[in-house]
């Protein structure tokens, strides 16, 4: 094999990784945009709330929804 063959070949494996990703990324995006962004139990486990204050808000939500 010569460097060219190597050199296309290595291109290749990168330009078919970034698409695959790009393809991915690009489907979780939209899936989050019209379906995941809905579900609060996926926005905790995404974007977990921070200091007490919070923590004090999701504690009274959840006792809401039990009674």
């Amino acid at each position: 094999m010569s460097l060219y063959d190597n050199f296309v070949a290595v291109i290749t494996i990168i330009s078919s990784l970034t698409i695959v990703v790009t393809v991915i990324g690009g489907a979780w995006w939209l899936m989050w945009k019209v379906f995941l962004s809905r579900f609060q139990f996926i926005n905790e486990i995404l974007f977990p709330p921070v200091g007490e204050e919070e923590k004090q808000k999701t504690v009274a939500r959840r006792k809401g929804r039990k009674e």
